[in-house]
Formats: structure tokens, sequence, C-alpha cells
């Protein structure tokens, strides 16, 4: 979820009443603004006063696999994308909504609560249009004495001992209330854990950039820790202990190997480990059979997102073929002219018509069901 969940008593007790009243509920808010910690806490208090009720967190893409009945609460996300957004996925959320309905209207004791992101919901609003929401974007904005205690149990929790650092005397209102696609709260988070952002930070007041910088000083620097990142985000997750993919060296000219992972002892600042019952399916795979395994994944989808746009910028005809395909089709767009389909959706990165061929002829023809994403269709529309 978020890199520090830390309770958000306001927003929580802002939702209890309407979750109370209503079956199937949505709680939208920008990237790293706490909607499933918002949601989550507030499924907790509900459970709390009826603990015989079943309670489960789960991606959109995994209802199918739930059996559900009487006395269920449920809290789904990842609308459209683990990451980011998939045009090609309307039908199968508008299929997943419809089911939900459908166990709402069935089941009396049922309620359904969805988190999702503000700008795919801005862009999906038809879909979504029926179920009452709380924008809790809208309701942060006006508690500014909430985010600045936020902000100060964040950084004593770090307790930095480094007289110099710039988080000494650093003041919450110079990193917050800018125009930015993140929430307040992720950036202090981040900003909290590594304090070598805070300088460019400052200087930028854009978080992706400052995360492309860090990642870049990474690549020069620390070369072995920039390459386990970035085999993570190829692959979408790293097996713990597995034997790491010679293609994707050989193109990438990696040199890491298994021990890379287990020496690395600065992962941990980036990542988390979960068992393979708790993950998402990457590029369709089945990992049922990996249940018992361990996995590295990014600690928040937005680290996720900024490496993989530092990978692109490094390597993007290679990034296009190599990295697994859900990634691209969430995050990669066609260089068009602007305001044209996905142009409304934050952290896309936008790939030239060479890379988009390229990933056309390698990768889409032999993958169907993709007709309709923007990057094969600029690529057919492009053939000569």
């Amino acid at each position: 979820e978020c890199l520090r969940e830390v309770e958000d008593n306001a927003d929580v007790e802002s939702v209890l009443p309407e979750l109370s009243r209503e079956k199937i509920y949505l709680i939208s808010g920008k990237l790293g603004n706490g909607v499933s910690t918002t949601a989550k806490k507030a499924i907790e208090r509900l459970w709390e006063e009826t603990p015989d009720w079943n309670c489960h967190y789960l991606n959109y893409r995994d209802i199918p696999s739930l059996s559900l009945s009487e006395r269920f609460i449920i809290f789904v996300d990842g609308w459209f994308g683990l990451w980011n957004e998939n045009p090609c996925e309307e039908e199968v959320v508008k299929r997943s909504l419809q089911y939900l309905q459908q166990q709402v209207d069935t089941f009396q004791d049922f309620k359904v609560v969805l988190g999702v992101r503000e700008d795919i919901y801005e862009k999906y609003k038809k879909i979504f249009k029926t179920i009452r929401r709380f924008d809790l974007d809208n309701a942060r904005v006006r508690r500014e004495d909430e985010l600045e205690d936020h902000f100060r149990r964040a950084f004593e929790s770090w307790n930095c001992k480094k007289w110099n650092c710039k988080c000494k005397g650093l003041d919450f209102r110079r990193i917050i209330h800018r125009y930015e696609d993140v929430g307040d709260h992720l950036i202090i988070d981040i900003l909290a854990k590594n304090h070598q952002l805070i300088s460019k930070y400052l200087e930028c007041e854009n978080l992706l950039e400052t995360l492309l910088s860090h990642f870049d000083a990474l690549h020069k620097k620390k070369r072995m820790l920039f390459e386990c990142l970035m085999y993570i985000v190829i692959q979408g997750k790293y097996k713990q202990d597995d034997i790491v993919n010679e293609d994707v060296k050989d193109n990438f000219g990696f040199s890491i190997t298994i021990d890379s992972f287990k020496k690395c002892k600065s992962l941990k600042k980036y990542t988390k480990d979960m068992h393979g019952t708790e993950l998402v399916s990457v590029n369709g795979e089945d990992i049922s059979h990996h249940s018992e395994a361990r996995y590295l994944v990014f600690s928040h989808v937005f680290l996720y997102l900024a490496a993989f746009h530092s990978l692109f910028r490094m390597y993007p005809t290679k990034t296009m073929k190599y990295c697994n395909i859900d990634a691209i089709l969430q995050i990669v767009r066609p260089q068009t002219i602007p305001n044209e389909e996905g142009d409304s959706i934050k952290f896309c990165i936008k790939a030239d018509n060479k890379a988009v061929k390229f990933f056309y002829k390698e990768v889409v023809k032999q993958t169907p069901g993709l007709e309709d994403h923007p990057l094969v269709k600029h690529a057919i529309g492009t053939e000569v």
C-alpha cells in the first residue's frame, strides 16, 4: 500500500456513515493520497462492529476467484491496471462492476468498497457514475493541520543523525500545496525515507523528476542496486532465490546474479517482501503453483512508475521488447498530438515511432487481443 500507513481519523469518520448506509461505495483520490489506507481503515472499523462478517481486500482481476456469500465486505482496487491504465481493459472492468452489482442485489448483508485513482475515475466517469463517491482529495485539502502532523511523525520516525541533512529545519509547507500528480502524503513518506531526495525535490518541485534524477545517480554510482531495481521493473517482480533471466542480462548489459539480490541491502528502501498468494498476476501468468514462494516488489506503485520511466529513458527499444507487457500497455503511449486518447491519464511515457513499430513487430503480433490499444492503432496507422 503506502510506504508508511498512518490512520487519518477524519477521513475514516467521514467515510463510515456512508459505508454503513451504502452497499456499494467508491473512494477516489490522487495516487499516494491514501485511498487504500482510508478504505481499509474504515472497513476495519466497520468490521469491529460486525466481527462475524468476512472481510477481503483484492485487485479487481481477482474478483472471479473469490467465493462470495452473505456477510461479506470487500475492498477492490487496481482498476484498469496494477501500475497505471490499460484502456483495453474497459470491457473487463464493466463486467466486473456488473458482477459486483449482481452480488450486491443478491445478498442482503454484502458491501463493496471501490478504490479508484482520481484521473482514472475522471476518464471513465460514465462507468462509475451510479456509485456514490467520496472525493478524498477535496476532503484533505481542507485539513492542513493533519498533514503537518503526518509530516512531523514521518520525519521523526526516521530519526536522522546527520547534522547537515536537508531535513533539518525543513518546513512542511515547502513540500506541499504544489501542483503535483501525486498526493502530499506520498511525497512526505518518500522524502522522509530518502533524505538525499530533499534537495532535488525543493529544486524541481516534482516527485517524478526527483526520482528520475535519483535513479540516474544510482546507474552511475550504485550499479548493482540499479540493476536489481530495473530487473524488478522488467519482470514485474523478483521471485527470491530465482535464477536471473540471461536474455535480460545480455540485452541490458546487466551483471547481477541471485547473490546480488541478497547482498544489496539497500533494496529494502525501495521494495517489500510479499507472499505469492498476495500477488496479482503479471502478463497473464499463472502463479498459483508458486503460491508458497516469496517475491520482491516495489513498496509503492509510484516507485515502480518512476523506475519504469528511468529504464525507458535509457533503453526505450529494449524496454518495449523485454519488459513485461502489462507495464508497456499501462504506461507507454505513442507520441501523438495532445489531448488524444490516453493523455488524460497521469504517468504515461511517450514512445517514438521507431519504438512503437518495434513493439508491434516483436511483441504485439504474437499477442492477440490488443487491437484497440493506442500503441497498436498507432503502429497500424503508420505502417507503410
